[in-house]
């Protein structure tokens, strides 16, 4: 019995990290895309961006994600909340997410030119995932000093 979990749980481990990549790229282009010149003040202009966002939420970011909302501490925090709608907590390995995803995120936000205006403005960008049953699995802040 045990044999037959462990290829489920590596098919749902391969298919968490092909989820994070596809969604740092869907949220950049659509990030990139609903941007304005900046013109208010920063608060201001992080809640255009989370407004903007949350009327295209929720969001199938591909077979495995939802993005749920999204939403703005200060004006400098700005927060994804995803579901794995097919995945429950049990399924899930946190080492292989600071080994395979965490990565990723903070190489996307380095390198993804959609995200250049967030890094201009010294944003940080907190991911939050739940399960399918609203249990949180994990968060992935990348900080301004992790992308710089």
């Amino acid at each position: 019995m045990e044999k037959n979990r462990k290829p489920h749980r590596r098919k749902t481990t391969i298919s968490i990290i092909v989820f994070i990549c596809a969604f740092v790229i869907a949220f950049a282009i659509a990030f990139y895309a609903s941007r304005q010149y900046f013109s208010k003040d920063r608060v201001s202009e992080l809640q255009q961006t989370v407004d903007e966002m949350n009327r295209k939420t929720p969001m199938e970011v591909d077979e495995i994600t939802r993005l749920d909302s999204v939403a703005a501490k200060g004006d400098s925090d700005i927060f994804y909340y995803y579901t794995l709608p097919e995945t429950e907590i049990a399924e899930i390995n946190a080492d292989t997410i600071n080994k395979y995803v965490r990565p990723v995120i903070i190489d996307n936000a380095k390198n993804n030119p959609g995200l250049e205006i967030l890094r201009k403005k010294k944003i940080t960008m907190n991911y939050l995932y739940y399960d399918k049953n609203g249990e949180f699995i994990e968060e992935v802040a990348v900080r301004p000093d992790m992308y710089q």
